[in-house]
């Protein structure tokens, strides 16, 4: 099943794909049960992340540009990882789709390294730190609720079970933002956003509150 196809199944399922993203699920056949991950430095309430909160690394599909495009510059900008088997056909094996927030999409795609890689991170690190490897069943034992990982994660690891089990016969998940396991509650991020307009700034005549509460030092 081809990009196209894995697109028009979405269109099918009455999502309307305004942004999509692809996410790289790296797994190294020494280090069973475990996958790359890496923490978000960011609060973003569109793509549905939180600072502190655990992902696999991914980048925005520019217009214009394919999968395997994203993919190669999530491992230049977010991920370098030592022992990529092959650069050049980094999206082929698909995990699935999920729905972020309404009409952002990340396809997630399956990344196979040689025995032993090592992960660092890419040139952007004001997006994400601390590359490491995860084990699945810190994913699968969350309870509902927890937001230690950022939501799609459980659909990915789910997604790649089931092609472990089966991939002669796998078919990639397509998930609704309604149906992604622990998606971030909008009011964490109406707080957060409260939270940012009451941070004192310093100015050259004292502290004053930032603008919006009309309020001053």
């Amino acid at each position: 099943m081809g990009i196209c196809n894995i697109k028009r199944l979405i269109y099918m399922g009455a999502v309307l794909e305004r942004v999509a993203g692809v996410g790289a699920f790296v797994v190294d056949p020494a280090r069973p049960g475990q996958f790359a991950a890496v923490r978000e430095r960011e609060d973003k309430r569109a793509t549905a992340k939180l600072r502190g909160m655990w992902a696999i690394p991914c980048e925005t599909v520019e217009p214009g540009e394919s999968h395997q495009s994203a993919a190669e510059r999530i491992f230049r900008e977010e991920l370098q990882v030592k022992g990529l088997k092959d650069p050049d056909d980094l999206a082929s094996i698909r995990l699935g789709a999920c729905e972020l927030s309404p009409g952002i999409v990340l396809h997630a795609y399956l990344i196979e390294t040689a025995p032993g890689a090592r992960l660092s991170l890419g040139s952007h690190s004001h997006e994400v730190d601390s590359p490491r490897w995860a084990r699945i069943d810190e994913v699968l034992n969350l309870p509902l609720g927890n937001l230690s990982f950022r939501p799609g994660v459980f659909e990915v690891v789910t997604g790649y079970l089931a092609f472990k089990s089966s991939n002669s016969h796998f078919i990639p998940g397509v998930y609704r933002h309604y149906e992604v396991r622990n998606q971030i509650p909008q009011e964490v991020f109406d707080q957060l956003e409260v939270d940012a307009r009451r941070i004192p700034v310093l100015s050259p005549i004292g502290v004053h509150l930032q603008p919006g509460l009309g309020l001053s030092a």
